[in-house]
């Protein structure tokens, strides 16, 4: 499937998601892709995570957030500055309790606790399509974008559906291409290099 169109193909992956894809599925095509990531050398050595609380059209993370916090990891879910468009690390303890609805509907921590260390050493990074080049389309805020940029030194790990993987989609300059992509059926490892 080509799509040339970012807003375009941000429509027809959520169409798909509401018309196509059941809730089973989702539950159980999350579990398999977070079983899957927690059993990576980049998981298992990482000290500090990024992740993001799901939204219903994305892999529910929250079995990797909870797996992070009981092997004594520190979990980071992103907190939204609007008026900047950025995302700030913040440092997650409970997924019950450190966590109140934000900006568009989205579960984010309730308190600043931002992260302050230099290094995130494993950022997952959800997203409307990637292609197996590693390329990402967002929600079209550039929200991950910018925080991307300031994070290179990061293993980054795109984190989809298996049919969210789009062959061809348009690239802008400022896109990262991610390390590695999981889906339900696959690791694509985008390290090595051809």
């Amino acid at each position: 499937m080509e799509f040339n169109e970012k807003q375009k193909l941000r429509r027809f992956i959520k169409e798909y998601f509401k018309k196509s894809f059941i809730s089973e599925d989702r539950e159980n095509f999350s579990k398999s892709i977070c079983s899957r990531l927690i059993n990576q050398s980049f998981y298992r050595n990482a000290d500090t995570v990024m992740c993001y609380y799901p939204l219903n059209d994305e892999v529910d993370t929250t079995y990797i957030c909870n797996d992070v916090i009981e092997s004594g990891k520190k979990l980071l879910l992103p907190k939204c500055e609007t008026e900047k468009k950025i995302i700030s690390p913040c440092l997650i303890n409970n997924l019950t309790t450190d966590l109140t609805l934000g900006y568009a509907g989205i579960m984010e921590p309730s308190a600043k606790n931002l992260f302050m260390d230099t290094k995130i050493d494993l950022i997952l990074v959800p997203g409307r399509c990637f292609n197996p080049k590693g390329y990402r389309i967002g929600r079209g805020e550039g929200y991950y974008d910018r925080f991307l940029q300031n994070n290179l030194s990061s293993v980054k790990v795109g984190i989809a559906f298996e049919f969210q993987i789009i062959q061809n989609i348009l690239i802008d300059r400022y896109d990262i291409v991610m390390d590695y992509i999981v889906t339900e059926k696959r690791k694509i490892d985008l390290t090595k290099k051809n």
